[in-house]
């Protein structure tokens, strides 16, 4: 039996383009890889300029059961041990999905 885990970022589409300019308008330039991050995605501030929809919790809801978490700045849906999507918050706000 195999193990892996494997992390996707939800992040806003409007920031993505705020960020990295061109990368939605084709055609792609052929050096668009030199436009690729060179920090961690997950370090950037995707949801500074952006708010998740209003319903996005309500939706979660429908899509996994939430999880107790063991802080107040984490909310958690899914499996502890399988799929999970995990909300961090920073002063209330969304910081990352």
């Amino acid at each position: 039996m195999a193990v892996w885990q494997a992390s996707f970022h939800i992040v806003p589409h409007e920031r993505v383009a705020e960020l990295f300019p061109g990368w939605f308008e084709p055609p792609l330039d052929p050096d668009y890889v030199a436009t690729l991050p060179t920090e961690d995605p997950s370090e950037l501030d995707w949801w500074s300029s952006r708010h998740p929809p209003a319903d996005f919790r309500a939706n979660l809801d429908r899509l996994a059961p939430r999880l107790s978490s063991w802080s107040s700045q984490l909310q958690l849906w899914g499996s502890e041990d399988g799929d999970r999507v995990d909300v961090f918050l920073e002063g209330g706000r969304v910081e990352s999905i």
